[in-house]
């Protein structure tokens, strides 16, 4: 197979898409392959293609993996501050990995994913060459992706997702996790930041951390951050890519930007000083109508301030008599920010064409929120949409006419007849600014087509920071000690936030069917079935805050919440009116009416029934009454048997349907009380992956077979000299890596430890039991005789530190940090001191010095200053994936 050429651009773009790139994209490769380096500002109107920044970025790590290139950045991540976008960029992104893993696939393609191939040449498995990552608020955070530093990566994220993360401390994460992120992030990526006029702090952030990571530089890039907007902010950067004058001789690009947008004001007495009233919301839904009657082929968008408002609209529009009584364009679709993943899924499989371009026939109206403004390539016909600011118009009229074909796209704007007052999150006095323009712009016959109105005269919206925060060295270090229990979390919003008033914090609800009504079996079950991010409705905090106030008030079983915070479940305390926080994940009984048009709302304003699932796609729950004799088994097992567990796993993996599905990890219910004492009501079937994805199981069970320590530290070890050498880490850094991986475990060889593994005394040290589930362990731990908190690290730190007699003392303490810090403890501080670590053997000095006397803190924070907080969780985040992937591997 020949090589990829950076010359080949325009025909990789054009297998992908059916049609050439434009000249500024052309030129934004050329720039990265030249350099290495993505400018600092992409300076390009709606239209004209910014979301192909994606296929950019994965054509130069291809160019890279054939040595045509320099080094580029493996991980990109889009943040854009609209959890719809967020959605419709991984959607991209899927169809690109798609187009890649076709079997089909054109030459260029198939060079391309070679190329991206030969970037993971340190792996064993054969797993995709592009990676997905989707982080927005109210869902679980992906965590495939920081056990594939070497993979090129695409992240779509929000902005308090992704820098909240960058800043050790990742909403939703675990706290094990939150340094591997921000290392990740810190290095070896780039942040594509769009509309960064709405997102300034982060900007600021971003930039900050930027500058201070190349005061630590490894071999591979900083972070790059690249703002990228219709509005650009005054950079002061020449390192500017975009659309040139010169390319509006572009026949194609040229119809985009110049076809008109006529405008239609539509002032109304009824502007909403508050809620929208009946009468308002029938305004909208008559000038919608209107449209759709007027335009005889397309879909008309309509796109609202609030979700209540959008979810009000859709509802009458579906019930309308015109457009239901259509024999094609009947279908109303809504499309707000605040969807589940696996409605907005079920949506796109449906009318795969009402998310693109192409649209679909069946579609007459789409009713969005301002998620739809930026990076969602649907081509309206027509357009009816609240006052907003005008910065925020021109991004909604940018998806009216969108590809140019039409002769003209009509645009009807809703507004106050005189002053306007506040409407969703815009100001009265955004509002009002923006009605003179509007009105000005429905006297140009061009209305608000690009080229009519540039964005230089759209009034934009206000800033919600007077004055930005500086992100400080002190302020970093505070930040890294991820292991810590503290009392509160830190306040990130000074740093990633415009808006401080609270506005825009998300977590999510999960709704579940057939909840056991008795509380501690409620509590077991969901245990048992960890919420996933496609079952997640992200929700606003205050709604769902006010959703727990009023389940306080609730008689009966169903008056309960548990929410998933930090990695674990436990039930809510609605009597001392316990609130969800930014990250949390609540989960319900689905009996409550807060559902409507595939969003939470307000209690009692729902009557939507939803389908619910118990996690993943692959999690499975049996219930007793669905397979009796089944149970009966079960329960003599449970009863009889000396060794239930396993027992228990043979007799459901001998369930002939079942055969050739991953069913292999089971937990049972705990038995109930009553009349059915000692009955089992349920069990749930997971797969051995999903719980390998546990760090806390990984440390103990292979799924397989036993695991020596010899060969597991053995396997780490190769695997991260490996990963080091591909990665082009320094010397130092590479055997840095090498001996913590030969020496992270070593503190499982303690005897309290191996108990908990059943390892006999005729055996090897084992780093893995052989059970096969991965529950053994768990229940072994009681009796091992170790104390709660204890770990095997902390241990490893000090039986090292002897094998390093004759390193220097930079690299010596940044080895035994390694090891310490080798599965996300150990940042800042052990539960332990020496008396409990170490089983009635003798207390070195060394080792009361590090972990008596504070010399672990120190050591710590001498690493931290000598290499940077970045650089140090970067290194970490290599160790742990190449531990990671060889225990799922089985070693």
């Amino acid at each position: 197979m020949t090589g990829l050429a950076v010359g080949e651009f325009a025909d990789y773009f054009s297998a992908l898409h059916g049609y050439q790139p434009f000249a500024w994209q052309r030129r934004l490769c050329e720039s990265i392959a030249a350099t290495g380096e993505w400018p600092e500002v992409i300076d390009s109107p709606t239209g004209t293609g910014k979301s192909n920044v994606v296929d950019i970025h994965v054509f130069v790590n291809a160019l890279h993996g054939w040595g045509a290139c320099p080094r580029v950045p493996r991980r990109l991540a889009i943040v854009v501050n609209r959890r719809g976008i967020v959605d419709a960029h991984e959607q991209r992104a899927q169809e690109l990995q798609a187009s890649l893993s076709d079997k089909t696939r054109t030459d260029v393609l198939d060079r391309v994913a070679e190329g991206l191939s030969r970037l993971q040449n340190c792996r064993t498995d054969t797993k995709a060459a592009l990676s997905l990552v989707t982080l927005r608020g109210g869902l679980l955070p992906a965590r495939e992706w920081i056990d594939d530093p070497a993979t090129c990566t695409v992240m779509c994220a929000t902005p308090d997702m992704w820098g909240s993360r960058l800043l050790f401390n990742g909403y939703g994460s675990s706290r094990l996790a939150r340094p591997r992120e921000a290392g990740l992030l810190a290095y070896d990526s780039v942040m594509v930041l769009d509309e960064a006029h709405l997102n300034q702090q982060l900007l600021t952030t971003a930039r900050r951390v930027r500058e201070l990571v190349r005061r630590h530089p490894l071999p591979g890039p900083s972070l790059q951050v690249v703002e990228t907007t219709a509005t650009p902010l005054a950079s002061g950067s020449s390192r500017i890519a975009g659309v040139d004058v010169k390319d509006l001789d572009d026949e194609v690009l040229a119809r985009r930007l110049t076809r008109p947008k006529p405008v239609t004001y539509h002032a109304t007495d009824q502007w909403p000083k508050r809620k929208a009233s009946d009468k308002y919301v029938d305004e909208i839904v008559d000038e919608v109508v209107r449209l759709w009657e007027a335009v005889a082929t397309g879909t008309v968008g309509c796109v609202v301030n609030t979700v209540s408002t959008a979810v009000r609209v859709s509802e009458r529009l579906k019930s309308n008599k015109r457009i239901a009584g259509s024999e094609t364009r009947d279908g109303v679709l809504t499309w707000v920010g605040p969807m589940r993943p696996m409605d907005l899924r079920a949506q796109i499989d449906e009318y795969p064409g009402a998310f693109a371009p192409a649209g679909d026939a069946r579609i007459g109206v789409v009713v969005a929120t301002q998620t739809i403004e930026v990076g969602v390539d649907v081509d309206f016909a027509a357009l009816v949409t609240e006052l907003a600011p005008g910065t925020s118009l021109m991004q909604r009229a940018g998806r009216v006419n969108r590809l140019g074909d039409r002769e003209s796209g009509p645009i009807v704007v809703i507004g106050p007849t005189a002053e306007a007052t506040e409407s969703g999150a815009y100001s009265a006095a955004e509002l009002t600014r923006a009605l003179d323009w509007v009105r000005a712009a429905a006297e140009d016959p061009a209305g608000l087509a690009f080229a009519g109105h540039s964005r230089e005269t759209a009034p934009a919206a206000d800033s919600r920071r007077g004055l930005l925060s500086r992100l400080e060295v002190g302020d970093a270090l505070a930040l890294t000690s991820t292991s810590e229990i503290l009392a509160t979390s830190p306040d990130l919003t000074l740093w990633i936030r415009d808006d401080l008033s609270g506005e825009g914090r998300t977590c999510g609800i999960v709704l579940r069917a057939g909840l056991p009504v008795n509380d501690v079996d409620a509590i077991a079950l969901l245990r048992a079935t960890p919420p996933a991010t496609w079952e997640t409705f992200p929700t606003h905090l205050h709604i769902a805050q006010d959703l727990c106030l009023k389940l306080r008030d609730l008689q009966g079983p169903y008056g309960r919440a548990f929410v998933w915070r930090d990695g674990s479940l436990t039930q809510m305390d609605l009597g001392i009116e316990e609130a969800p926080r930014v990250g949390d994940i609540v989960m319900l009984d689905d009996v409550h009416p807060i559902v409507a048009a595939h969003t939470i709302v307000e209690y009692d304003h729902g009557a939507e029934v939803v389908d619910t699932a118990w996690g993943t796609k692959d999690v499975e729950v049996l219930w007793r009454h669905s397979d009796p004799l089944l149970f009966e088994q079960i329960d003599d097992i449970r009863h009889d048997s000396d060794n239930a567990v396993d027992d228990i796993h043979e007799l459901v993996a001998a369930i002939p349907r079942l055969q050739d599905a991953d069913r292999s990890q089971v937990t049972v219910g705990p038995p109930l009380d009553g009349e059915d004492e000692g009955r089992t009501p349920w069990i749930v079937l997971r797969p051995r992956a999903a719980v390998l994805d546990d760090e806390e199981t990984r440390q103990t069970w292979s799924g397989r077979e036993q695991v020596t320590l010899a060969t597991h530290s053995q396997a780490v070890a190769d695997r991260v000299s490996i990963l080091a050498a591909h990665l082009r880490m320094s010397a130092d850094q590479a055997r840095a890596l090498e001996l913590a991986g030969l020496y992270h475990d070593l503190g499982k060889q303690d005897r309290r430890f191996q108990r908990l593994l059943n390892a006999s005394d005729s055996t090897d040290v084992l780093a893995k039991s052989g059970d096969r589930s991965s529950r053994r362990a768990q229940l072994r731990k009681a009796g091992a005789g170790l104390p709660a908190g204890w770990r095997h690290e902390q241990l490893s730190v000090l039986l090292a530190a002897p094998q390093l007699a004759g390193v220097g003392r930079e690299q010596r303490e940044l080895v035994l940090r390694l090891v310490g810090t080798s599965h996300g403890w150990g940042r800042g501080g052990f539960q332990h001191g020496t008396r409990d670590l170490v089983e009635g053997g003798e207390i070195s000095d060394e080792a009361a010095d590090l972990f008596d006397y504070g010399g672990w803190e120190a050591l710590i924070e001498a690493t931290e200053r000598r290499h940077g907080p970045w650089a140090c969780a970067y290194l970490e985040a290599l160790l742990r994936a190449a531990d990671c992937s060889v225990s799922k591997e089985g070693s």
